[in-house]
């Protein structure tokens, strides 16, 4: 095949479900087309228009069917449902804060497989460590229980199960690699291997 370069700004990419689509993040120091998702042609090899998605838009996931794209939206402290045939943007919700770091931002995201409406969010604040907890959203609501904050996952996937979700974390000299089960009540590490 052949070798494309596209001149693109951008923080973060998502391959569409069919691998003909390429969704990138592209951050408002582009300029008039900034804080936008544009959807990238693979086999053409261009950039289709960029639809604003919100202000500052970084990390990004897609669902296993390819429907759902979610974008962090580091400028609200909020993550985006994005919603891929129409190409339009949708339910937007807030991740919540602490006292002590403040709001809280998507350090990373992980949508469960099957399950276009449950995301997984590894959160992140100001400070050192930035690691504020893996909290799962169903359709922008948070379950109850979320795995602790300063020392867990800052990079998080789901297995080929809803209900499994591993993390490893990058931060601290621990690099612990995290087994997680995902419930109902929320999620919980089951297992830390060094």
């Amino acid at each position: 095949g052949e070798l494309r370069t596209i001149s693109l700004t951008t923080n973060d990419l998502v391959v569409g479900a069919n691998s003909q689509t390429i969704f990138a993040s592209v951050p408002s120091s582009v300029g008039v087309t900034g804080n936008s998702l544009a959807p990238i042609d693979a086999a053409a090899g261009t950039v289709g228009a960029p639809v604003f998605v919100g202000s500052e838009p970084n990390k990004l996931a897609i669902s296993s069917q390819g429907d759902t794209v979610y974008v962090g939206i580091d400028g609200a402290n909020a993550v985006r449902k994005f919603d891929v045939a129409t190409l339009t943007p949708g339910l937007q919700f807030s991740l919540g804060s602490d006292p002590f770091s403040g709001p809280f931002r998507a350090g990373d995201l992980a949508v469960a497989p099957g399950q276009s409406g449950v995301l997984a969010v590894a959160l992140s604040g100001s400070g050192s460590p930035q690691h504020r907890g893996v909290a799962v959203f169903d359709n922008g609501v948070r379950r109850q229980l979320t795995t602790p904050g300063h020392t867990g996952s800052n990079i998080i996937q789901f297995s080929n199960s809803p209900e499994v979700l591993y993390g490893q974390n990058i931060e601290t000299t621990e690099f612990g690699f995290r087994r997680m089960a995902v419930a109902p009540c929320g999620v919980v590490t089951v297992r830390t291997t060094q």
